[in-house]
């Protein structure tokens, strides 16, 4: 094992992720502007405006449809579905949108989709992909402050592809938990204002008091609990009530499979998703979903509740939420870069254990396919190598230039 872990030491060093890196970025623009002016357009589409004239309905149209009708003070018809359908139906090409595609979220969500609806959409998309990709690469460079961090975190294909070519939000949503995660001992308040924000998708945020309570750290729940009330109060007074009601009725009308509509299966990143695709019974694969719950639950209770590192400790929480949640999709992904950068940080300050770093590249190989639901398998495999740090007697083995930056 010893000479398996010199041969990593000489395989990742920065200079080559940095070089890889780029290449992998520069292979992925070439492959997306193929498809946005090459592909597209072969079919009769450009991105994002069609021939016609009319905007693709891509997931950011959703966004910021919200937000326009929020400017207009309309914020009725965002969680009027029918009216909803009716006024998405207009503005994107006809026949384009699913018919079952409502606003899911809370209405605090508006507060972020606001300011988008002052702008053109074309505009508002371009602004959106810079400032929510932008949060992401602030929060892997507060993590880990180097340069290869920045350009190995934007390499995974679902980086690339679901959040840039769809407009959608698991750049915002991985900031947000590292942010969080990376400010809970320094900043505890300012680590409860990212975890208010991140409200907007409140599963992913089942396993912070958890490892909060644990931990007895008392202002950053006092600060989340604070700004997410203060959230509340606030869309109810700006956007009515109707909002809240609304958001629990959508809540509420997912069928037991998780889909929006008869139906329609989203590909889900999640234990349920896996055991719902082999054809197992709706009753197994929440069963399995819900021991997978518990145990995780259970595991970042223990890890967060001892004196072990705590770049282990925000690892093991983000690894977490895409076992405990029952929902995750493909873009959501984005939250195992936030793990990665955390696991290698604290490789980086004690060494890597033999294998870590192959494993790493293993994952990004794997995020390269959409058909796999491999977050949570990612996921498993992480704690798995987190449970055998802290248990391993770890010596220094790694230079500052034989670190590993792979992202999964």
């Amino acid at each position: 094992m010893g000479k398996f872990l010199q041969i990593e030491n000489k395989i990742f060093t920065e200079e080559r992720l940095i070089l890889w890196g780029w290449g992998a970025i520069i292979t992925f623009g070439f492959l997306m502007g193929w498809k946005v002016f090459v592909s597209l357009p072969s079919m009769g589409e450009t991105w994002p405006i069609l021939p016609n004239g009319y905007p693709r309905c891509i997931d950011f149209g959703f966004f910021w449809l919200s937000g326009k009708l929020a400017v207009a003070g309309d914020t009725s018809r965002i969680f009027d579905f029918p009216a909803w359908s009716a006024i998405q139906a207009s503005f994107f090409n006809p026949g384009s949108c699913p018919n079952f595609n409502r606003f899911f979220y809370p209405p605090t969500l508006l507060f972020l989709t606001y300011p988008l609806g002052l702008m053109p959409y074309v505009v508002a998309l371009g602004a959106w992909i810079v400032a929510s990709f932008g949060l992401y690469q602030a929060a892997v460079y507060a993590i880990i402050p180097r340069r290869a961090a920045l350009i190995v975190a934007a390499t995974p294909v679902f980086v690339m592809l679901s959040n840039v070519l769809m407009g959608h939000n698991g750049f915002f949503s991985a900031a947000l938990i590292g942010l969080a995660l990376l400010f809970t001992e320094r900043r505890p308040m300012l680590s409860g204002i990212f975890l208010g924000m991140l409200t907007y998708k409140p599963h992913f945020g089942l396993l912070f008091p958890i490892g909060l309570l644990a931990s007895r750290n008392w202002r950053a729940i006092g600060s989340a609990v604070l700004l997410t009330a203060v959230l509340a109060i606030l869309a109810w007074m700006a956007f009515g009530y109707e909002g809240w009601a609304e958001f629990i009725n959508a809540f509420t009308e997912r069928g037991s499979d998780l889909g929006p509509a008869q139906g329609v299966h989203p590909r889900l990143q999640s234990i349920f998703g896996i055991f719902y695709w082999t054809g197992v019974s709706l009753w197994v694969a929440w069963s399995a979903q819900l021991a997978v719950s518990v145990l995780t639950a259970l595991g970042i209770w223990m890890l967060w509740a001892n004196p072990i590192s705590f770049n282990l400790k925000a690892a093991a929480l983000c690894a977490g939420i895409l076992l405990a949640s029952p929902y995750a999709l493909f873009y959501d992904l984005s939250i195992l870069c936030i793990a990665a950068a955390f696991f290698i940080k604290e490789g980086m300050s004690r060494g890597f254990l033999p294998g870590e770093r192959t494993l790493m590249v293993i994952f990004w190989a794997v995020l390269l396919s959409f058909r796999l639901a491999s977050g949570p398998v990612i996921s498993a495999i992480f704690l798995f190598l987190i449970v055998r740090r802290v248990v391993s007697c770890l010596p220094v083995s790694a230079t500052p230039k034989q670190l590993a930056f792979e992202v999964g």
